[in-house]
């Protein structure tokens, strides 16, 4: 039998001293910030920047060690080698002074990046004109019109976009995406000068290839509402003259077209009709050929 001692046991107790250990976590902290790596390199998120305004714009640059693991930015100094072009008002920030190309060089430790800043300040914009897309079509991108000083042409653009009604057009990618019939706008903010374009979507309804003989009569429903027509006479047929179009029980107004082109803008209800005829007798040899367009519009 297995005899125990009359000494009974004592739970073990551990004493910690709150202030050494304090004092080693904060050296372990300091061993840790002198081991982080140094970067490797700076990468800027554009070699080339562009601006038309007169807004200060961001240099966004990446600090990367040599794994390739981003570090804090703190520390990254700017300088322009073009000074009179651009103005570096706080590290990371540019402002355009005038037109030109400015080279700006930004540091950290002994790692440099260079990057090219073209100012292209807008003076004025041309005439918006009206972009007209159709639905179905593919994505299109705006076009913009601008002059800088001397009133030259300005082919370089960056800036940022909405569109007014996304219903009727998205804006995604630079490019207008058009969705369903209607009119809406583009805003577009170049840094501080803005302007917008009209754009108006349609839906083509008719596009039929026509060859009548003569005397012959083809009708077609309109749209309710707004819509627009276009008859295109084959101009090399000596015939296509004797094309004709008509529309039934519409407002209409017809348009300036091509010595080939019927063209007329309508607002037509439930009961109008688009009607094409060969206005040659019946019992002519051969026929004429052509091409009737519809457009629903809002």
């Amino acid at each position: 039998m297995m005899r125990t001692s009359g000494v009974a046991s004592r739970p073990l107790r551990l004493r910690l001293d709150w202030r050494r250990l304090s004092i080693l976590a904060g050296a372990v902290a300091l061993t840790l910030e002198h081991t982080e790596p140094s970067p490797a390199r700076l990468v800027p998120a554009s070699r080339v920047v562009v601006a038309n305004g007169p807004a200060t714009f961001l240099l966004k640059v990446a600090v990367l060690n040599r794994r390739g693991d981003t570090l804090s930015p703190r520390g990254l100094r700017f300088s322009a080698l073009d000074a009179g072009i651009v103005n570096l008002p706080h590290p990371g920030q540019a402002r355009c002074l005038r037109q030109g190309d400015a080279r700006v060089v930004v540091r950290q430790g002994r790692q440099a990046a260079a990057l090219l800043v073209k100012c292209r300040p807008i003076e004025s914009f041309g005439m918006p004109w009206l972009t007209r897309l159709e639905v179905g079509q593919s994505p299109v991108l705006p076009t913009i019109v601008a002059y800088d000083s001397s009133g030259a042409l300005i082919d370089e653009f960056s800036g940022t976009a909405t569109i007014r009604d996304p219903t009727v057009v998205r804006y995604a990618g630079g490019m207008l995406h058009p969705l369903r019939v209607g009119g809406t706008y583009l805003d577009i903010d170049f840094g501080g000068i803005a302007t917008h374009l009209p754009v108006q979507v349609v839906d083509r309804v008719v596009d039929k290839s026509l060859d009548l003989a003569a005397g012959e009569i083809r009708t077609w429903p309109l749209p309710r509402g707004r819509s627009e027509l276009i008859l295109a006479s084959d101009s090399t047929d000596p015939e296509a003259r004797h094309l004709q179009l008509y529309v039934h029980s519409a407002n209409c107004a017809r348009s300036r077209a091509r010595a080939a082109e019927q063209h007329w803008y309508c607002i037509g209800t439930g009961a109008s009709r688009a009607i094409v005829t060969d206005t040659r007798r019946i019992g002519e040899p051969g026929s004429t050929r052509g091409r009737l367009t519809m457009w629903a519009m809002k």
